[in-house]
C-alpha cells in the first residue's frame, strides 16, 4: 500500500540528515530556516491538512493508499510481532454443500455413513470463481453394480473458450479416487463426465430410485 506522508518538521529533517532520505533542496532549506514558533505552526498546519483530507475524503496520489501522520521519536524501534493464526484444516463439506459450486447436473446432498456425498448424472458441472492459482482436490467414485466387469471411465473437462481434457480416471471398484487439478482460470468451470451410468431400480432389490447415476463426489476442497 502507498501513502502520501505528511510529517512534522523534525521528522523531515531527521529523515534527511540521519537516514539520507532525499528531499527537494528548496524544501529542506525552507525547513532549516524555520524558527521554533514557525515549526510549531508548520506542524499544526500539517495536522489540519490531515484532518481536512480525511474530512473531505480527498483521494491520495495513488489509486490505493491513504494519508499517514507521523510523529518524530528517538525511541528504539520495538520488534515487529504479528500474530500468525494456526492454519485451519480445510473443510471438505464447505464446497460440497454449495449449490453455486455444484451448479448443474447434480442431485442433492445425501448421507453416506458419517459424511455426505453428491451424485451427478452423466455430466455434472462445478463452478469455481476467482480461485486461480489454487489447487482443486476432490474424491470421485461410482457404485455401478457391475463395475468390476465394466469399469467406469470418468473425464474431467475444463470449459473455457474451448473444452480441455484435464484428467481421466478409470474406476475398477467402488473405492473413491482422489483427483488433483490446478485451477488456472478465474472463472473455472469443470465438467465431470461419466462414460457409464446406471439406475438403481433396474438392478434388483427394493430400491425405487430411478435416478440416472454417473460419478459421485465424497469431498472437495481447495488448497
Amino acid at each position: 500500500m502507498r501513502y502520501d506522508v505528511i510529517n512534522l518538521v523534525e521528522e523531515y529533517l531527521k529523515q534527511r540528515d540521519s537516514y539520507g532520505v532525499p528531499l527537494p533542496p528548496l524544501f529542506w532549506a525552507y525547513l532549516k530556516s524555520l524558527s521554533a514558533s514557525e515549526q510549531e505552526i508548520f506542524n499544526i498546519c500539517a495536522g489540519l491538512a490531515t484532518h481536512n483530507l480525511e474530512r473531505f475524503q480527498s483521494s491520495p496520489a495513488q489509486e490505493t493508499g491513504g494519508f499517514l501522520f507521523l510523529e518524530a521519536s528517538d525511541a528504539p524501534l520495538s520488534p515487529l510481532e504479528l500474530p500468525v493464526p494456526e492454519p485451519e484444516p480445510p473443510d471438505p463439506n464447505a464446497l460440497l454443500n454449495d449449490d453455486n459450486v455444484f451448479f448443474r447436473g447434480w442431485y442433492g446432498l445425501e448421507p453416506a455413513g458419517e459424511t455426505q456425498q453428491r451424485w451427478a448424472g452423466k455430466d455434472g458441472f462445478l463452478y469455481l470463481p476467482n480461485f486461480s492459482g489454487r489447487v482443486l482436490r476432490l474424491s470421485v467414485f461410482s457404485h455401478h453394480p457391475r463395475i468390476a466387469d465394466s469399469p467406469v471411465e470418468v473425464l474431467f473437462i475444463q470449459i473455457a473458450e474451448q473444452e480441455r481434457l484435464r484428467a481421466r480416471v478409470v474406476l475398477y471398484s467402488h473405492q473413491p479416487v482422489e483427483i488433483i487439478l490446478p485451477v488456472d482460470y478465474d472463472h473455472f468451470i469443470l465438467k465431470i463426465h461419466a462414460t457409464t451410468t446406471w439406475i438403481p431400480r433396474y438392478y434388483g432389490g427394493d430400491s425405487d430410485d430411478v435416478r440416472e447415476l454417473g460419478a459421485g463426489v465424497k469431498w472437495v476442497y481447495l488448497n
